[in-house]
């Protein structure tokens, strides 16, 4: 009973403590977890079929990613494309450049859902068209789960001094949704602090 009842305080204290906006800290790390690759075939996807895309290949302008990033344990694929900087440049929606591994299976995210039903949700907290992960980066809750990813989209690094830019963004896999979903900022804070704090140097603000 008095085990039970300080469970319940601890419980409550963290309650509070996500009220006020403070969180307990995040046990991170930046070494990626080893995935299970799928045991079958990957598909291939819309950013790689057309002519452009597959000429963006052969020189490396699209690179893969080979990651879990929904921290079910199997790898993931996506193609890390550069945001359209020009209206000739290809776009793409999220389920056109990464599939999810499973244990039979690839499946798209989204729970397998297209466009139509992608458009009604806030695209700001889940980015679904154009989601450029070229400079993206990994933290790892030691716990497990799925990652904490710095810096995706246009928006996920800031201009703070000349020639100097830092994240500002973070993302993690949402499996409601199924989709990458924008952090609170408490949690953002954490993830960009432990990130600078370990290998990561913060630009000159001075110098701004």
């Amino acid at each position: 009973m008095k085990k039970i009842q300080m469970m319940l305080v601890g419980l409550t204290l963290i309650a509070l403590k996500a009220q006020a906006g403070e969180l307990p800290p995040l046990d991170l790390k930046m070494e990626p977890p080893l995935c299970k690759a799928p045991p079958s075939k990957r598909p291939r996807l819309q950013a790689e079929r057309s002519r452009e895309s597959k000429d963006a290949i052969k020189v490396d302008w699209y690179w893969p990613l080979v990651f879990d990033f929904n921290g079910d344990g199997w790898c993931d694929f996506a193609w890390a494309i550069p945001y359209p900087m020009n209206s000739k440049m290809e776009s793409f929606f999220l389920e056109d450049i990464l599939v999810l591994g499973g244990a039979r299976e690839w499946r798209s995210p989204f729970k397998g859902g297209r466009r139509p039903w992608v458009l009604r949700i806030d695209t700001e907290t889940w980015p679904v068209y154009n989601v450029d992960l070229t400079e993206a980066i990994m933290i790892y809750p030691k716990s497990g789960g799925a990652p904490y990813i710095l810096g995706i989209g246009p928006d996920g690094l800031e201009y703070v001094a000349p020639g100097c830019r830092e994240y500002v963004s973070v993302h993690r896999w949402d499996n409601e949704v199924d989709a990458f979903k924008k952090v609170d900022d408490v949690t953002r804070d954490a993830v960009i602090t432990f990130y600078y704090s370990t290998v990561g140097q913060r630009c000159d603000r001075s110098k701004k």
